[in-house]
């Protein structure tokens, strides 16, 4: 099994990485992205502040329009207090649109400097985002992210985005989550690790899907591992999960990675955190990478030993978990019939 390499941060300043970033790093930053469309389109153009503001006069001349047939109709004493109303409205619109698009140079020149110590690249909006897998949601966007020429990434994600949303505008969202994704060079069994200790993707509280995961896919263990991870496969791949689950490497995961879900999903090793994280701290570079290197040093030899063991059949389609039946949509086919019977 080969990996990328896990950046190590214990040689590294962080406090120094993490300090503001000074005008002379923001100018050079400014001139080293400048062409660069994983940049540039996390930068407004001219073009975009003056159509904000043709649109600001449209919508202003549509109002004072209003305004003009309030008074010539018979609602005199409402125009002059809706037409000062929608003025206050459009004064406030237009800063706002000005703040959630505005480029975070501050914030981007730390995390490319925390990059360049660590070997790896940063982009505000990379030029791809991962697929949907059971810890990934769907309909989602990347951003704020980290990557290495071996294919390890680490980056923000917000799930169920409509296509049609400017995609500028998660650069001021919130992290719904973070992840982690290391290439482990060897087709794995599809096993997710639902942590216990946030909303794993196997419970209907998740943020991140309304669905939930087959409950006959569910490997009961005993011991007080269950009481850290819950553990999931397709029935026919079960036997090869416990392959993995040796006593040193339960331990490891019960001591290092109880805040993320785990998923091996392909080839890929996958680190998802439910609780809102900013990539652009420090603290959470140490937690992923420190939960990720202990993991892969118990993995390596075992990954390695299964795969030459269990040699693919490339004529067999891989097994992958399935979802069980949607709580949302059984709550709402509830609610429909509740509604239909009252009224009856």
């Amino acid at each position: 099994m080969s990996t990328p390499p896990i950046p190590s941060l214990a040689d590294l300043p962080l406090d120094v990485l993490a300090a503001p970033a000074t005008p002379e790093e923001i100018r050079a930053l400014k001139n080293r992205v400048r062409g660069d469309s994983r940049w540039t389109q996390a930068i407004p153009t001219w073009g975009e502040y003056g159509n904000a503001i043709i649109v600001m006069l449209l919508v202003g001349a549509i109002g004072v329009f209003f305004a003009y047939l309030m008074i010539n109709g018979r609602s005199t004493a409402i125009a002059p207090w809706f037409l000062i109303a929608f003025c206050l409205l459009q004064l406030i619109a237009l800063p706002y649109w000005v703040q959630k698009n505005r480029p975070r140079w501050k914030d981007w020149a730390r995390m490319v400097r925390f990059a360049d110590a660590t070997g790896l690249q940063f982009a505000p909006l990379p030029l791809n985002t991962m697929e949907q897998t059971a810890t990934l949601g769907p309909s989602a966007r990347d951003y704020n992210g980290f990557t290495s020429r071996g294919g390890l990434r680490l980056s923000q994600r917000a799930d169920n985005m409509s296509s049609k949303r400017i995609k500028r505008e998660l650069i001021d969202r919130p992290g719904e989550y973070a992840y982690l994704r290391i290439p482990l060079g060897v087709q794995m069994p599809h096993i997710v690790l639902d942590s216990r200790h946030n909303d794993g993707v196997a419970g209907w509280r998740s943020r991140r899907t309304r669905l939930r995961l087959a409950d006959d896919q569910r490997i009961e263990l005993e011991g007080d591992f269950p009481r850290a991870f819950g553990v999931y496969a397709p029935e026919v791949l079960q036997r090869d999960a416990l392959y993995f689950l040796t006593p040193d490497f339960m331990e490891t995961l019960a001591l290092y990675a109880t805040e993320f879900d785990l998923e091996f999903s392909g080839s890929d090793l996958i680190l998802v955190s439910t609780r809102p994280m900013d990539t652009g701290d420090p603290n959470v570079w140490l937690r992923f990478f420190t939960a990720a290197d202990a993991v892969l040093s118990h993995l390596r030899p075992t990954a390695t030993a299964y795969r030459r063991g269990t040699p693919l059949d490339p004529m067999a389609p891989p097994s992958r978990l399935k979802w069980g039946f949607p709580i949302g949509t059984a709550l709402l086919i509830a609610g429909f019939i509740a509604w239909r019977i009252i009224l009856a």
